[in-house]
This record gives structure tokens, C-alpha cells and sequence, in this order.
């Protein structure tokens, strides 16, 4: 809306809080490796995903990303050119796993196996091709060698966990070499990548670095010093894949302690002439509505505009 002329700047914002201590925790994980968070700011994972994988006309036209993690699955739903709803659900690949085990009778290894080898969420008899494995022998049972499961029965463990626990569903740049830092802290593994840009919308991995987390649970740090030896080792695997040294990391959030919400705020245009002063007085305006002293605003996002009784800018 800047350059229209009016009285009454509104708002409708997506409004994104954090538990104060979690953010203060992964902050000093990030800086006790070495390197600085980029301005400053932690990204809510779910958007974070969204800018890097979403063509502008699918957030145009209207989609859900859903990232399914080891504990928890991070939501976001996309219309209107702005994200509407964006949520984190304390369900993950863990649980899947533990579902198939118990139906099953399989030890957990056996189950996360038969998971990534025949798994998927919904079986299409038209489509999917239906295949069989010979089950081992479980405690209990005798040794006949008679355990038969099929792709179609194991797609319906899966099918009915994911829909009971999942309802309705550049700025990242290291300045100092025009290369993409991203660090995704999880609850099963650490990972950091390096790009750099080939295009406006396209990017090159330079370098890739894992390791499994020690010390996070549920997205968030409960042993510092652990967090901060998994962080150390997947940059220094991916600065030696890329034969680079990194100092500014772009880094994601999540965990139950996030909260997420729509809310419409106003302003008075002063001048008559909307400017960018206007538009930084309105998110400000959001962000001073007071939190529990446990919260910390994480982000404030536009999904649009109102200028006077002009709606949908």
C-alpha cells in the first residue's frame, strides 16, 4: 500500500511466539560454535522450508507444506499469496515407527526398516503395485515361517496414525561470501548446508554436514554442551565439503513451546500518503501487545492490507 493516500493503515498479521528461553538456549549453542545467527534472528522452521522448496504460485494459489520430523511435524498453509495458518504438532517419523512395531510385533530397528523400505501414507489399488515380505518370527508365535504383510496392510498402519495426529492440515546469504548457511537443528539430526546461488530462485549445494543430535529433544536444547558439539560437527563437515569457512548461519526453530495466531492491528497514517514508516509502525504495534513473561515475539508477517475502507491490497 505505499503511495496510497489515506487516513486508517489495517493490517491482517500472522504472529509467531517463542518460549523466551528455548530461543536464548540455541543462540548460545550457535555462538559457542563460532558463528552468529544472520541479523540476529531465529526462523520458524515451517517458513523457513517454505521459502526454499514454494514456487510464488503455489503460496499464490494456496498449498499446505508439512514437515515430518523424528518427534514433531511443522505445518504452514499458504493462500492468498501469504501464509495463513502455520503450526507445530507433536507427532513425527518416532511415532510412525512405534505404531508399526506394536501392530507388527517387530523390534523398533526391524520396524523403522520395514517403514523406509515399503511405507507410504496412502495405497491406491488402481495405482500402487501391492508387494509382500515375510515378517520375522515374533516372541510368541510360532516359528512357521507363515508372517505375511502386504504394502497395501502396512500403508493402512501408517495412513490411520498420520491422519488421527496431523487435524486438517534471501535473505539467508553468509555476507562475507555470498554463500547460503543453513542449520537445521533436529531431535534425530543435525544438519548444515552450503549453497550458493546460481539464479534467483535456484541455488548449487556446495558442501553437506550431519550429525546425530545429543542433547535436543523436541526441537528444543536440554544439554548445551552436547547441542553445541553436534552443531560444531556438522558445520566443520560441511565447510570441509565445501572448502569454506562459514561465520553467519541462518538457523530454524520448532517445538510445542511455539505459538502461532492471526490478528488485525491499525494505524494512523500521519502524512495522508502511506510510506514504509507507516507499514513499520503497524507490525510495531503488534509486537507491543504483552506476552507472558516466558514469551518472546518471533516474527510478525503481513498477510494484507486495508486503507480506509479499500480491502485486499
Amino acid at each position: 500500500p505505499i503511495g496510497m493516500e489515506g487516513k486508517k493503515l489495517e493490517g491482517s498479521l500472522h504472529v509467531v511466539t517463542a518460549q523466551s528461553a528455548q530461543c536464548l538456549f540455541l543462540n548460545k549453542v550457535i555462538r559457542r560454535t563460532g558463528l552468529e545467527l544472520i541479523d540476529s534472528q531465529l526462523i520458524f522452521n515451517p517458513l523457513a522450508a517454505a521459502s526454499a522448496v514454494l514456487r510464488p504460485e503455489e503460496i499464490d494459489l494456496g498449498v499446505a507444506l508439512i514437515d515430518i520430523g523424528s518427534d514433531l511435524s511443522d505445518v504452514a498453509v499458504f493462500f492468498d499469496k501469504a501464509v495463513q495458518y502455520s503450526a507445530v504438532h507433536p507427532m513425527g517419523g518416532q511415532q510412525i515407527t512405534d505404531e508399526i512395531s506394536i501392530k507388527t510385533h517387530l523390534s523398533q530397528e526391524a520396524a523403522e526398516k520395514l517403514k523406509l523400505q515399503m511405507g507410504q501414507v496412502r495405497y491406491d489399488a488402481r495405482k500402487d503395485k501391492d508387494s509382500f515380505i515375510r515378517l520375522p518370527t515374533a516372541p510368541g508365535y510360532s516359528d512357521d515361517g507363515g508372517r505375511i504383510l502386504s504394502k497395501q496392510a502396512l500403508s493402512a498402519i501408517i495412513d490411520v496414525k498420520v491422519l488421527f495426529r496431523i487435524p486438517g492440515i534471501k535473505r539467508m546469504a553468509d555476507k562475507s561470501n555470498d554463500l547460503l548457511v543453513g542449520l537445521d537443528i533436529g531431535s534425530s539430526k543435525v544438519v548444515c548446508m552450503i549453497a550458493s546461488p546460481v539464479s534467483s530462485s535456484t541455488f548449487k549445494i556446495e558442501g553437506l554436514g550431519e550429525c546425530k543430535s545429543e542433547g535436543i529433544e523436541q526441537g528444543g536444547v536440554v544439554d548445551i554442551n552436547q547441542a553445541v558439539d553436534c552443531v560444531r560437527a556438522a558445520v566443520e563437515e560441511a565447510e570441509k565439503t565445501a572448502n569454506t569457512t562459514v561465520k553467519t548461519v541462518a538457523a530454524g526453530i520448532s517445538g510445542p513451546h511455539i505459538r502461532t495466531d492471526n490478528c488485525i492491528q491499525q494505524t494512523i497514517v500521519g502524512s495522508g500518503e502511506i510510506e514504509q514508516k507507516d507499514i513499520d509502525d503497524l507490525l510495531n504495534t503488534a509486537m507491543s501487545v504483552t506476552l507472558p513473561p516466558s514469551m518472546r515475539y518471533l516474527d510478525v508477517i503481513p498477510q494484507e492490507y486495508s486503507v480506509d475502507y479499500a480491502r485486499r491490497i
